[in-house]
């Protein structure tokens, strides 16, 4: 999915909570962040590895070459979601990690959901998190 796509569906809606269960609105998002993950993989030549969808949270592994990274994004409960917010609460958890079964890698970073690409072919390029 690209980018602009992507941005435009989500900005500032808000996911239906069924409690219990994941909404089809849930899925709906789970479905479009990872096409748009596949979309910034492809453009940094790498492939996602490892794609979890849970409850209200997505998480997974990028890999390039012998590089891993770590995401995670945690779908906000009864607010918007919002694109452009980087912060630890509202943004996408990225880090390097040794494989696909390492989830206490390096570092955290975060990113927003807008600047995820830029963040993360940087990353996986090799230059350092912003």
């Amino acid at each position: 999915m690209k980018k602009e796509v992507f941005l435009k569906k989500w900005e500032g809606h808000i996911i239906d909570d069924w409690c219990t269960v994941v909404s089809d609105d849930f899925k709906a998002f789970a479905r479009s962040f990872r096409s748009y993950m596949g979309a910034i993989a492809k453009t940094c030549d790498a492939s996602i590895v490892k794609f979890h969808i849970g409850h209200y949270d997505l998480s997974g592994f990028l890999q390039k070459d012998e590089k891993f990274c770590y995401f995670s994004y945690s779908v906000p409960r009864h607010l918007p979601i919002q694109t452009k917010n980087a912060e630890c609460v509202c943004g996408v958890l990225y880090r390097e990690a040794n494989d696909t079964d390492d989830y206490h890698g390096g570092a955290n970073h975060f990113t927003s959901l807008a600047d995820m690409d830029t963040a993360i072919s940087r990353f996986l390029a090799g230059l350092a998190a912003e």
